[in-house]
Order: structure tokens, then sequence, then C-alpha cells
């Protein structure tokens, strides 16, 4: 006859199936983010390269969420995410953080907008976010393309490959989302000049090309 178990016996016996449940859910839902750096290198490692490094951060601190924006970089490509504030219920990978976009480059710059999608009827600041591989590249600029230039902005310089800024457009800004940069450049077009103020390097939009075409064809 089986000697009775203990209480803290009946207690191990009836942790296993626990165990094993938790364990089951671990793996349908992903395992959670325990802090903003375990989120930040989980999705790095899923998305782009273990190899990978942020080389700029922007927190938007009046975002309800606290979103914060990065360019990343292994070296050899560039990418950006933006996730929200660890706090604020981003804890599970299924959450809202969106998945790592490789940054879109042409004649070494790539510009992508990453908020502004929105805005009253007759202004709309968005932030822009430039990469450039150029080390002649001393100034930045951003234009703002609806079919043809609206508003120009120069960026500022964060550190040897970063510019960013707030591009103040006087419309409703309708055009792509920054999610569409693995595509095109959507509205904005980057155009950057040496020390003595000439024009070295440009990469332009989808919106400038399309006008581009079109103003071909009406020749």
């Amino acid at each position: 006859m089986l000697k009775k178990l203990s209480y803290k016996q009946r207690i191990l016996i009836n942790l296993i199936p626990i165990t094993i449940g938790l364990i089951a859910w671990f793996f349908n839902v992903g395992v959670p983010y325990f802090s903003d750096e375990h989120r930040l290198k989980s999705i790095m490692q899923n998305n782009f390269s273990g190899n990978a490094e942020v080389i700029y951060t922007l927190l938007e601190e009046e975002d309800e969420h606290e979103e914060t924006h990065y360019i990343l970089s292994d070296g050899v490509e560039y990418g950006y995410l933006n996730i929200y504030n660890y706090r604020n219920g981003n804890t599970v990978r299924g959450g809202p953080t969106r998945n790592l976009i490789r940054l879109f480059f042409e004649d070494e710059l790539s510009i992508i907008a990453v908020d502004g999608e929105n805005g009253i009827s007759d202004e709309t600041p968005a932030t822009v976010i430039a990469v450039c591989l150029d080390e002649n590249v001393e100034t930045l600029v951003a234009e703002y393309h609806n079919g043809k230039v609206i508003v120009e902005q120069e960026l500022t310089r964060q550190n040897d490959k970063v510019f960013s800024g707030t591009v103040i457009i006087p419309e409703m800004r309708i055009s792509m989302e920054h999610w569409d940069a693995e595509l095109y450049n959507g509205d904005f077009t980057a155009k950057g000049y040496d020390k003595d103020g000439n024009l070295i390097r440009i990469n332009k939009c989808q919106n400038q090309r399309m006008e581009e075409r079109k103003n071909v064809k009406d020749r």
C-alpha cells in the first residue's frame, strides 16, 4: 500500500499540470517582454540581425504611449522600428509593436516620416528622420511633395549618419505612412549638400517621380 502523500508532495504534484499549461501558453502567444531592453533586443534579433545596434533613438514624450522610434544598423543594412512604452501594455509579442522595416536607400540617402499621417485641416507637423552614408554631406534638406514642392526644411544632424527634424506641412498630409518606406520614400525627398552648398546627393520621393513623369508626357 502506497504511503499517504504529504501536503507538500500533493502541492508538487498539482503544480505539474499548471507548469505544463504555462509552457503551452508561452509557446502559443510568445514569451512576454519583461522590460524595455528585453523587448527591443528580442525584436532586433527576430526581425533584423543579432549584430544590429541602435544608432539613433527618438522618444515622443507627449505621445500617450510614449512611442519610441529607433534607427538600427548591422553595419550593412539599416532599419526602422517603433515601439510603445513597456508600461502601457506592450508586454507580449502579440502586442502593438510593429515589425522592423529595412530602409530604402538611393544615392546613399534614406528618408522617412515617422509621424504626421494626421493633422488639422491647414497644418500637419511631421517628424522626419534621414540616414546619409556619404560623409561629404554637411547639410541635409527634406522636401515635402504632393506632386510639387510644398515646403522644405533643413534637418538637424544627430550623429555622423542621422539627421532629423520637424517639417510643418501647410495642409492635411494624406500620403503614405512611414511603414511604406520599405517600397518607396512616400512624399519626402532628401537632398544632401556639401560644405560649399553644392547638391551632391538626392533621393527623390515617389510623388516627385510621378510628377516628373507627368511633366515629360505633357511636353
